[in-house]
């Protein structure tokens, strides 16, 4: 009888702790905390110029960061101001909220205003308390790069002194080729995939005057140029 007892009394002690953890002993379930809970849990834009639907930000509580991952495509612009749509991690809310655009410096106090997310926008947000506050750097990105042309500013000194109107560059059979306008006059230059510093002028010949380098492309071990003619 007295395992049978002692057995018991342990299982009811086990009991009772568990009872105690699920009616509120965390700290995270505390009225306190949640009266002093800052943190934004999702955030959208939405403009009448751009469709921002499907644009999804990323929350990154530990820096106080709020961005899209997957940019804008490059190109878009955004003349007017968007309206910001804020929740908040507790059923709270928050106190309030002070939106400060970075672009013009103005401060911007209710979710209800547009807000100029040319720039980054700084959000701060004031708990419930009154007391306890969240800052975030917000930013909506937009590509700033066409990604169907090489970015060649790595490589300021491709061409020392001269001055091109136009380039294509591809891979052809281990080297890279750029065709390109020089002083309105069709130039061809090479450089090994290895190197692309160091570029070899080529002799150019039956090139056509009309061709347009945009479109160059290759296509089983020969390049092919088309006109503005077609």
């Amino acid at each position: 009888m007295g395992k049978i007892n002692f057995f018991g009394l342990l299982f009811m002690g086990g009991l009772l702790y568990l009872m105690s953890s699920c009616l509120g002993d965390n700290e995270y379930d505390s009225e306190d905390w949640k009266m002093a809970n800052a943190q934004i849990s999702s955030f959208s834009l939405a403009s009448d110029e751009v469709d921002l639907s499907a644009v999804r930000f990323t929350i990154d509580q530990v820096n106080g960061k709020i961005y899209n991952k997957d940019s804008l495509s490059f190109g878009t612009v955004l003349e007017h101001k968007v309206i910001a749509t804020v929740g908040f991690d507790n059923l709270y809310g928050a106190n309030s909220l002070f939106f400060v655009e970075q672009s013009t410096g103005d401060t911007v106090t209710s979710v209800s205003d547009s807000i100029d997310f040319s720039e980054p926008v700084m959000i701060t947000v004031y708990a419930i308390d009154g007391i306890s506050t969240k800052t975030y750097d917000a930013r909506l990105n937009i590509h700033q790069v066409n990604p169907d042309t090489m970015v060649w500013e790595k490589y300021a000194d491709i061409l020392p002194g001269r001055t091109l109107q136009d380039m294509k560059v591809l891979p052809y059979n281990g080297y890279y080729y750029m065709y390109a306008v020089e002083n309105t006059v069709h130039q061809l230059y090479r450089s090994d995939m290895q190197d692309m510093v160091n570029w070899e002028r080529i002799s150019l010949q039956g090139f056509p005057d009309r061709a347009i380098l945009s479109q160059i492309t290759a296509c089983e071990q020969t390049l092919y140029a088309t006109t503005d003619g077609g």
